[in-house]
């Protein structure tokens, strides 16, 4: 194995090990949700094993994070987003709801704006996925005092 090989499955099991940790889940239980033993896991995490597609897929699934997430190369920006939806769960709720509100209109207009400068196809772009924030934290952001602008504009 060449050395840009093992550095691909090093951080892939290091994405695995931070996903797995960051859902709160043991390796026992990943292992029981994709049919394969704990040992086997634990070697992917280590990155002395290389797993197949259809592992990843089934690792991806029982994570519920995009297979993408899992080859991200800087091993900061998986770390970084989950590490702050662990923060920002343990915000009370009204808080919560007001930061989720906030992100949730940051990337409408990162979005737009991306969109809007021809740099991106909408036809390619991934649909967003709201992986860790459950389903009432998705209804508390939907009820966030956050106003699109033109909400804003009318009401004035």
């Amino acid at each position: 194995m060449n050395k840009g090989t093992s550095d691909i499955q090093a951080q892939l099991g290091r994405n695995i090990a931070t996903a797995r940790k960051s859902a709160k889940m043991t390796q026992e239980r990943l292992a029981e949700l994709v049919d394969l033993q704990t040992l086997s896991i634990s070697r992917i995490e280590r990155g002395s094993v290389a797993p197949s597609l259809a592992t990843i897929s089934k690792i991806a699934n029982a994570l519920d994070v995009p297979v993408s997430t899992l080859f991200l190369m800087s091993p900061s920006s998986t770390a970084i987003a989950y590490n702050l939806v662990d923060v920002l769960e343990s915000l009370p709720e009204e808080y919560r709801s007001f930061v989720y509100g906030q992100f949730r209109e940051w990337c409408s207009v990162l979005t737009q704006a991306l969109l809007s400068s021809g740099k991106v196809d909408a036809e390619k772009m991934p649909p967003l996925r709201h992986t860790r924030p459950t389903n009432a934290d998705a209804i508390a952001c939907q009820s966030s005092p956050v106003q699109p602008k033109d909400k804003m504009k009318k009401s004035k």
